[in-house]
């Protein structure tokens, strides 16, 4: 018996790809096997687009993105964003406050960005390990 799916999910960062951010030749048959039968693929990642529009270029598909683990849903053909929650500039304050004076490393996404307003060597390093390059706002 055959089973057919309409929609497939996969998570980027952890289903799709190797620790070493590969995608083998398997998952990428698979996933290419999947989408020739009709069913939609949409990746999810907990990073921002940039880091999954390779992938699914590579996969030579298209469509929908979940990204930032839900707060942000992407066409990826259109590179528009179709849904994504919005933090009030209130709160982003007080947890921004709340990271300054506990010591911790801060950012936010949007959709499309990464923003810092400041660096350390760990963070750098940190952001390098998941290929993510911030950008620096005041």
């Amino acid at each position: 018996m055959s089973i057919q799916y309409d929609l497939i999910a996969l998570d980027v960062d952890g289903t799709l790809l190797t620790d070493g951010h590969v995608l083998t030749p398997a998952v990428r048959d698979a996933v290419r096997e999947a989408a020739s039968r009709g069913a939609e693929i949409v990746l999810c990642t907990g990073r921002g687009p940039t880091n999954a529009l390779p992938v699914l270029a590579e996969l030579g598909l298209s469509g929908t993105m979940i990204t930032h683990n839900g707060a942000a849903t992407v066409d990826a053909d259109r590179r528009e964003v179709i849904h994504q929650y919005a933090i009030s500039g209130t709160e982003l304050a007080r947890f921004r406050e709340y990271c300054l004076q506990g010591g911790y490393h801060f950012d936010i996404n949007t959709a499309f960005d990464l923003m810092i307003e400041g660096i350390t060597t760990e963070a750098e390093a940190m952001y390098g390990r998941y290929e993510v390059k911030p950008v620096w706002r005041d």
